[in-house]
């Protein structure tokens, strides 16, 4: 059988000069989008070269799609000057509006019992910070991939700092354009690995045993996902257990967004890791732990989620259940466990090089967004164009993206749902 020949779409859009269109965006999938600085040189096979330079605005790209598209118009196996039919020129604008990639998100800072720390933002120069620093706000794909663990790349965290059984963390996420978390589907889930063989800005995250003690995803109309608040801008509130050993702990916070779980390979996985010394005369120890990866199957119904927008839907919480330990406000059964803090009572900190900025919260405000219940069980992907200096992609190692063919009426959905 004649081996099919994967197909590029060329997109016309203005050069810098805005006189003319002669600069052309090539892409092979819909919903990947980079945006490039004027004169940026185009040596990195991720991004196809546009025209005879770089000196364009975007470049539309991937390597997923095989298209079925049938519209000679739109095809070519090289970039070349298009003819814009009726339909093209509706697309144009869907198309270059579309998610930037660079619009993805990591934990931006955790407060821990009125006292905030602040991360890193990814590959920026790092500063002081008990959250382990990232190299690539976007997902970790694929349930075996090694970077499940703490996130991408995650380096160690310079601060190991303390907590107490029963201290209450709020986990913020946004991204470097100090915008908030762009998706509203998707559990929650928190886990704590003890550091057994030296404190934790010394242990290395790959081989901790971990165990869940908070797990959070619909609301109680089971449409709704506790993550709609959180990019309405309100924190994540986990309470550690009670009962909890003193020690060095990892606590593993984790979004997975299901807003293209129907197929394989969809679900996006956001994990970050917090450097914490918890302390106390406490004695209990967890009655199950697991490994990251290990934890999770690609196959799991809480990772493969075909009807992930059924209003009413019941949602299983993929990996192991919460632990013993947990407290009884986390360990309740249910869609949805744990609370979204509803403020920011943290105190200020002081930003470095590389560090997300933080602001003083007025102590008479609430310090969060109104929490909106959408009317359908649709997600939402908030998205934006970056302005400014972009962050470099790098993909999780060792582990294949996801290829399958589709009609362009999918990947047209995929794209508008697609971080």
């Amino acid at each position: 059988m004649k081996e099919r020949k994967k197909k590029v779409v060329s997109l016309m859009i203005d050069d810098t000069n805005k006189h003319k269109k002669t600069k052309y965006a090539t892409f092979v999938h819909f919903s990947m989008v980079a945006r490039l600085q004027d004169n940026t040189v185009c040596d990195d096979d991720r991004y196809r070269p546009a025209g005879p330079s770089c000196n364009v605005k975007y470049i539309i790209r991937t390597s997923q799609l095989q298209s079925t598209v049938n519209s000679n118009s739109l095809l070519s196996p090289t970039p070349h000057p298009i003819m814009f039919s009726h339909f093209t020129l509706a697309l144009a604008p869907i198309l270059i509006l579309l998610p930037s990639v660079a619009g993805h998100g990591f934990v931006t800072k955790v407060n821990i019992d009125g006292t905030t720390y602040t991360g890193n933002v990814p590959n920026a120069q790092p500063t002081d910070s008990p959250i382990r620093q990232i190299d690539d706000i976007g997902p970790v794909k694929g349930a075996s991939n090694p970077y499940l663990n703490c996130g991408q790349a995650a380096q160690l965290a310079t601060m190991v700092v303390p907590a107490n059984p029963g201290s209450v963390m709020e986990f913020y996420w946004g991204n470097p354009g100090q915008e908030n978390w762009p998706h509203n589907t998707g559990p929650f889930m928190t886990y704590m690995a003890v550091c057994d063989t030296s404190t934790c800005d010394k242990f290395n995250g790959s081989t901790a045993k971990w165990f869940k003690i908070d797990q959070i995803g619909k609301k109680s109309d089971m449409t709704t996902w506790y993550q709609q608040d959180v990019m309405n801008g309100k924190p994540i509130s986990v309470t550690l257990p009670n009962d909890v050993a003193p020690g060095d702990y990892l606590v593993r916070h984790e979004i997975i967004a299901l807003h293209l779980a129907m197929t394989p390979g969809g679900a996006e996985f956001y994990p970050s890791c917090t450097q914490i010394r918890v302390g106390g005369s406490q004695s209990g120890t967890p009655n199950q732990t697991v490994s990251f990866p290990g934890a999770y199957s690609d196959s799991d119904p809480g990772i493969l989620v075909p009807d992930v927008y059924s209003p009413g839907s019941t949602y299983d919480f993929p990996g192991p259940p919460v632990s013993n330990l947990a407290s009884p406000a986390d360990s309740s059964s249910g869609s949805g466990n744990g609370t979204p803090a509803s403020s920011d009572s943290g105190s200020p900190t002081s930003t470095g090089k590389g560090g997300y900025p933080t602001t003083t919260a007025d102590p008479t405000s609430t310090g969060t967004a109104q929490s909106s219940t959408p009317s359908s069980a649709s997600a939402v992907c908030r998205l934006r164009k970056r302005d400014g200096s972009s962050f470099a992609r790098r993909r999780s190692a060792g582990v294949n993206q996801h290829k399958r063919r589709t009609s362009f009426a999918r990947a047209l959905r995929d794209a508008i749902h697609h971080s």
